[in-house]
């Protein structure tokens, strides 16, 4: 996926940080602030991630099948990116059964409503260190953060078909500040027509989900 063709730029009109999983290490963060600090035009900051990203994807099956991590017990690298991403996987987890109960673990479409979800928890989540580590040093710059969807081609929040796609969940989005705006973010997501459509032939319409609170704080006690 290149951000150049996604918002459509020339070469050298944005600067691009590629690292797998949208984690943020020091060389990821040392880089975007030398960015920050040389170029005076660079007020914006965006998390990009895309769907069927190939590192949560491996996070969500290490989540699904624990002995997996076993394979990459010697690869610190790569621990150092799944246990980022985990995070997110384990509150989508949360609130999928939140929504739809245990028993949706057992539904064949768990696995591709725990992706299409932490695919954004992810970002959101990266989104929101980001601004957080930024916010002293560079008051003026927003940090946002997006979907990008390979099969239509929009950078938007996974709610409807790919066909029925609204502009309400278009574009680039504020990372929550909050616990309770992950949580109501998490929530939107689940009980959205595609994750719905995930689930269809083996559940009924969900309720509005709810975690405990204690879930979602402990994210901003890290």
């Amino acid at each position: 996926m290149s951000p150049e063709l996604v918002f459509q730029t020339h070469l050298n009109e944005i600067f691009v940080v590629r690292v797998a999983g949208n984690v943020l290490g020091q060389e990821c963060l040392g880089s975007l602030c030398y960015a920050v600090s040389r170029f005076a035009t660079l007020k914006l900051v965006v998390v990009l991630a895309h769907t069927n990203c190939g590192a949560v994807t491996e996070a969500v099956d290490i989540y699904l099948q624990p002995s997996r991590y076993m394979d990459m017990a010697t690869a610190f690298s790569l621990r150092c990116i799944e246990d980022q991403i985990l995070v997110a996987v384990r509150v989508a987890a949360l609130t999928v059964e939140s929504v739809y109960g245990l028993r949706a673990t057992k539904w064949p479409g768990f696995r591709a409503a725990l992706l299409e979800l932490a695919v954004v928890l992810n970002a959101a989540w990266s989104a929101y260190c980001l601004r957080q580590e930024l916010r002293h040093h560079f008051p003026d710059l927003e940090v946002v953060f997006g979907d990008y969807d390979l099969l239509s081609g929009h950078v938007r929040l996974p709610l409807s078909m790919p066909g029925e796609i609204t502009e309400e969940e278009q574009g680039l989005f504020i990372p929550p500040e909050s616990a309770e705006g992950f949580r109501q973010l998490a929530c939107r997501i689940c009980n959205g027509e595609l994750i719905r459509s995930l689930f269809v032939h083996s559940c009924p319409r969900p309720a509005q989900g709810k975690l405990p609170k204690y879930q979602w704080n402990r994210l901003f006690d890290r």
